[in-house]
């Protein structure tokens, strides 16, 4: 009975061992197919990336509603001006929501992507950081702070992850 027991505690730890070796084949695998583990990697920047990557699209989503949406109303109180302002600029604010759109759309591909997370972050990142940096120069100095220092603390967490 001694040997017995001995014997099942043997072939327990040897499937235990053997289901180690497949996890660690499998996720060997993916790491060759998709470039990066599919679920979630838990290391810190990592993380912080992709929740500052996920609130700057957020973000542009906002930005994409106010422009399209809520030029007349809501954002015109916010920039600050006049009903005729609004509505001599409502199409050119609908262009430029949808240009946002189009940033919120790629920074949404980038996250939730299995691969290259990293290269599309940069690429719609680096979009934003730029328009933030050419509005805050042409427009109203508040979207630098509002808009492109977050993009380049993103930038820095992805280049950092």
């Amino acid at each position: 009975m001694g040997r017995e027991g001995g014997e099942r505690v043997n072939t327990r730890r040897e499937a235990t061992r053997s289901v180690a070796r497949e996890r660690s084949a499998i996720e060997r695998r993916r790491l060759r197919q998709y470039g990066e583990p599919l679920l979630v990697d838990c290391h810190p920047m990592i993380v912080a990336a992709k929740l500052l990557v996920f609130f700057i699209a957020l973000l542009h989503v906002y930005i994409l509603v106010l422009e399209m949406f809520l030029w007349r109303t809501r954002a015109r109180r916010i920039f600050g001006m006049s009903a005729e302002q609004a509505e001599t600029t409502a199409t050119l604010a609908k262009n430029q929501g949808l240009y946002n759109g189009f940033l919120a759309a790629g920074l949404f591909w980038a996250e939730f992507s299995r691969t290259d997370f990293a290269a599309r972050a940069y690429f719609f990142l680096a979009c934003v950081l730029i328009a933030g940096v050419y509005g805050s120069l042409t427009a109203n100095r508040r979207i630098l702070y509002i808009q492109a220092l977050p993009a380049a603390a993103a930038l820095a967490a992805v280049w950092l992850s």
